[in-house]
């Protein structure tokens, strides 16, 4: 069985690095039969990917990893963020500055996931 979720994203070039801002597609949610009010009361949260690599039928790439943000944090450098679980770390810094101390710190993403075109 194949995950059938849908997401919006963009991509972001940063210093020759390459990254993925993603979100939930709502409309698409929407129509698959959530009412409108429903939809409206997700909230509306970012997955941030550092891309290695696109073709047309493969994507590599990495997402946050958080043992590395832990470590990040234990080093005192601040990113606001809210410990989910052990391995859930949501990051609640404003868009802006997010994303400088991201795309700062490519260190802090994990290995590579492969995806592949289904044809």
């Amino acid at each position: 069985m194949y995950d059938t979720s849908r997401f919006m994203g963009f991509m972001i070039k940063k210093k020759n690095l390459y990254f993925m801002d993603c979100f939930a597609d709502k409309d698409f949610i929407e129509k698959a039969g959530f009412g409108k009010n429903a939809t409206n009361t997700l909230l509306q949260m970012h997955m941030i990917f550092k891309i290695h690599s696109i073709t047309q039928d493969q994507i590599q790439f990495s997402t946050l990893n958080p043992d590395s943000l832990k470590k990040y944090f234990a080093e005192g450098k601040i990113i606001k963020h809210e410990t989910l679980s052990k391995d859930e770390i949501l990051l609640t810094e404003k868009p802006p500055a997010l994303q400088k101390k991201v795309f700062n710190t490519p260190g802090i993403f994990g290995e590579n996931t492969i995806f592949n075109r289904i044809k």
